[in-house]
């Protein structure tokens, strides 16, 4: 286990003393972990999350589960943090709504989500945003940015959990079962991101004034209001005949 000093020792020699001095670093993990779990002190009084961590460093989470914490499967990814500090082997944690370096294949660091107020990792744009009540500050991933900058489409991922399988044997559950869940948020002219669902009604009621337009060209392209890529593409079009197209 590594000690609050050992951490400190070892980030030393990793970051630019620049990077260093931007406060950026979270408080260290309260221990080495396996390559897919993340700090403990990090979740809710619920039981099932706090098993999360202690069940992932104990490797008794599925790979597949374990994949699910995170954003990308894969930690080689580079990132950008606040548009000027450069760092590989980063992730976003979908438990703790975090950005996650990798200091080792057996020990992960999370930044200080106050000091991170967006991030690219692999093109992926994420900023963080207030979205009010229990949820406070969150990190929304940018999916879709008008030529005028005044209409975004955001995307927030988040991971809930629940009790898994049974061992028939010892007659309890054995695994928790985690999920994904997406949400979508709409912001006009620099307001407050609003949710959203992907559907007609919601969409077409964002755009009033072009409906028809809305609906004729996912007529003409066979796209559904209900997907995410197809959403895009509507938005697009709508993008590329003019910013009032937004409105």
């Amino acid at each position: 286990m590594f000690t609050r000093s050992a951490w400190q020792g070892l980030l030393l020699s990793i970051f630019l003393p620049s990077f260093l001095s931007s406060g950026l670093l979270a408080q260290s993990p309260s221990g080495t972990s396996g390559a897919n779990s993340v700090r403990p002190n990090a979740y809710t009084n619920n039981e099932l999350d706090r098993r999360l961590w202690t069940l992932s460093f104990e490797k008794k989470l599925s790979p597949e589960a374990r994949k699910k914490l995170f954003y990308f499967d894969h930690w080689e990814a580079k990132g950008i943090i606040n548009g000027k500090y450069k760092i590989d082997n980063v992730n976003y944690s979908l438990h703790d709504d975090a950005l996650v370096y990798r200091v080792a294949k057996d020990s992960l660091f999370l930044f200080d989500k106050q000091s991170v107020d967006y991030f690219t990792i692999n093109h992926k744009a994420f900023k963080r945003y207030y979205l009010g009540g229990d949820m406070g500050n969150v990190y929304l991933e940018l999916l879709f940015k008008s030529s005028d900058e005044n209409t975004q489409l955001l995307k927030r991922q988040y991971i809930t959990t629940s009790q898994g399988d049974v061992d028939p044997l010892m007659m309890k559950k054995t695994t928790i079962k985690i999920t994904r869940n997406k949400a979508y948020y709409l912001v006009r002219d620099g307001g407050y991101p609003v949710k959203i669902r992907l559907a007609k009604k919601d969409i077409l009621a964002r755009f009033p004034k072009r409906k028809k337009d809305l609906l004729e060209f996912a007529s003409t392209e066979n796209l559904s209001f209900r997907k995410e890529e197809d959403v895009l593409k509507i938005l697009n079009n709508l993008n590329s005949t003019g910013t009032k197209a937004m409105k």
